[in-house]
């Protein structure tokens, strides 16, 4: 892909594939993946095959790159950080105070933080029974 500006939604698959991931770096990919997480080369046939070549002569580096791309596909692309994202926005929606993630070091809990009544599963349900 060498134009546009949207993700293709094949790359949120590859990040918890396990596997290293090689792409442009385009933003349509750049948008998602990072150094940290993927090799991201010139979109032309060489530095392609050459990413591939390195990967293929480095066990490390594979494993350090899947490792890195199975972290951030569960830290930010999973249905648990989707629901996690979706009842931050029903509350901040419905005025009530945020929570405070409790993996925060330090951080106190917000004083009496109602919940959203069944926000995060409201729609979800109801999508589903659709």
């Amino acid at each position: 892909r060498i134009r546009g500006t949207n993700t293709p939604l094949k790359i949120y698959s590859y990040l918890r594939s396990g596997k290293p991931i090689v792409a442009t770096n385009l933003l349509t990919h750049t948008q998602v993946l990072t150094p940290d997480i993927a090799k991201l080369v010139d979109p032309q046939p060489e530095p392609f095959a050459a990413a591939i070549l390195a990967l293929i002569d480095s066990a490390a580096e594979r494993q350090r790159l899947s490792a890195a791309a199975r972290a951030v596909a569960q830290e930010k692309y999973s249905r648990e950080s989707y629901m996690r994202r979706t009842a931050e926005a029903y509350r901040m929606l419905s005025g009530a105070p945020r929570k405070i993630a409790s993996n925060a070091p330090d951080a106190p809990d917000a004083p009496d933080a109602p919940d959203a009544p069944d926000a995060p599963d409201a729609p979800v349900k109801e999508f589903a029974r659709q």
